[in-house]
């Protein structure tokens, strides 16, 4: 067994030699990033001439877009840097935050409670007010996956998001067993954490477009469809998708299709 800079040392070749096959990764989160840089600094613009903070379920929303740029950018900086293992939980940090979104965009008084909940230190909320969100932030199990997930899919579709989910908190939290070996190198440790990262990111863009459609310029949305047509080239059996199947009339975009099928009008 070597050390661990030879543990990372073989990973970084690792990635090194599969550069070709996931360079699509790096470019879809530098692009993600400018849609998001983008939407960030006209809202800006539109606060210094009104003045109006957002807040609600829109200001929590896009607080989660931010978070799940950063944990896309932090992934990859782990894979490019051999450090494979805690990249994991960068994975999680995504699935769940797109799951979390979706639920406040589908039900903006859930989304109304969270942002009173993330900002509950702040001044002008009184003890009992902090109370009862803690209460009522309780009731919703804080948003864990066991309480996300009902609400926005239907028992089948629940079934293999709980699966995927379980998949990543695995590899997150390893067995006794198999923590002894991650000190060696293995080559699918790799490949599941780049898969992975492949897999969640159509579906962060999606997301994005959901959010932000109106604040996203047609550029952006361009490149994105040709990137799109790039992952569809490399899933033989389809992009993975994490739509929701409830409450949908109250989203622009209902699935996959619906997205590309927009964006080509463009």
């Amino acid at each position: 067994m070597g050390t661990y800079e030879d543990l990372r040392q073989g990973y970084l070749k690792l990635f090194k030699d599969q550069t070709d096959r996931f360079k699509l990764y790096p470019e879809g989160i530098s692009l993600l990033d400018l849609m998001i840089q983008e939407v960030t600094l006209k809202r800006n613009e539109e606060f210094e001439k009104t003045k109006e903070h957002v807040t609600g379920s829109p200001a929590i929303t896009h607080f989660y877009l931010l978070v799940i740029r950063d944990s896309f950018m932090a992934h990859h900086h782990l894979m490019k840097s051999g450090v494979v293992r805690p990249s994991f939980s960068h994975l999680r940090t995504i699935y769940e935050t797109i799951m979390k979104t979706y639920l406040c965009k589908i039900d903006p008084e859930i989304g109304e409670i969270n942002y009173k909940y993330e900002i509950r230190e702040s001044q002008g909320i009184s003890a009992e007010e902090k109370e009862l969100i803690e209460i009522k932030m309780n009731r919703m199990k804080y948003l864990g996956m066991s309480y996300v997930e009902p609400k926005l899919y239907e028992e089948e579709t629940r079934k293999k998001s709980r699966e995927f989910y379980h998949q990543i908190c695995n590899l997150v939290h390893p067995s006794i067993k198999s923590l002894a070996s991650s000190f060696e190198l293995h080559e699918e440790v790799f490949l599941d954490s780049a898969k992975l990262g492949m897999c969640l990111l159509p579906s962060a863009f999606a997301l994005t477009f959901e959010i932000h459609w109106d604040y996203i310029e047609p550029s952006y949305k361009k490149r994105f469809l040709n990137m799109m047509e790039k992952f569809i080239s490399l899933s033989p059996r389809g992009v993975a998708d994490f739509f929701p199947e409830k409450q949908v009339s109250r989203l622009r975009f209902q699935s996959c299709d619906d997205l590309i099928h927009e964006l080509k009008k463009l």
